[in-house]
């Protein structure tokens, strides 16, 4: 049997939502607070630990509901900057950590099952001995969630203000590998009361064909 890394990830919870007009991530699709539906995703057994960054308490009191190797970790970053959200998670990385995967907390709709082939996919890279980057992908465009390997934690962890993982992600293209999503709306986000609206269309459609 091949040895299994010991696996991270970093969900980014901080976004003030100021196009939203206020914290998206406990509105409600569908009945069901935003973040819960990316928590819920995560193929939370092949992660040692998945820390959710946030500044916002609503957001924490959520988190405390779920169970290892969920845990929140608090950034003292009110504004919810992602260099910052980036590096307080970065800080808090097991030193067993073998790569960590960067999840946005407003694209609701992966699917546990690409998540789990990009899981896949980065485990094989690192089985190899190569230091990949693997993103989620459709079409062959570069989406999210991003795997980091642990040689660019360093990286992650020195961002200056206003750069983010593609600060990092750019300095290495040859590096990049996609794991491609079964869906193009497992790429969407919500950014304006409007994006909510056209995925709460995208869940009823989907449920009726028993994908979501």
């Amino acid at each position: 049997m091949n040895k299994q890394p010991f696996l991270s990830a970093i969900v980014m919870a901080c976004g003030k939502g100021r196009r939203f007009g206020g914290n998206k991530l406990t509105a409600l699709l569908d009945g069901k607070e935003l973040i819960r539906y990316t928590l819920d995703a995560l193929p939370a057994h092949r992660f040692g630990e998945i820390l959710v960054v946030t500044c916002h308490p609503e957001v924490m009191e959520l988190v405390s509901q779920y169970p290892a190797p969920f845990r929140c970790i608090r950034t003292d970053d009110e504004q919810g900057e992602q260099d910052s959200t980036i590096r307080c998670g970065v800080r808090e990385l097991s030193l067993q950590s073998e790569g960590c995967l960067f999840v946005a907390a407003d694209q609701p709709l992966k699917l546990t099952s690409s998540l789990e082939q990009q899981v896949d996919t980065f485990v094989e890279c690192w089985q190899r001995g190569e230091e990949c980057f693997v993103a989620l992908s459709f079409a062959g465009k570069k989406g999210n969630p991003v795997f980091f390997p642990k040689s660019s934690y360093p990286q992650l962890a020195a961002l200056l203000p206003g750069q983010t993982g593609s600060t990092v992600l750019k300095a290495h293209p040859e590096q990049l590998v996609l794991s491609p999503a079964q869906h193009p709306w497992e790429m969407a986000d919500v950014d304006r009361p409007e994006d909510l609206l056209e995925l709460e269309r995208i869940v009823q459609e989907n449920i009726c064909r028993n994908i979501l």
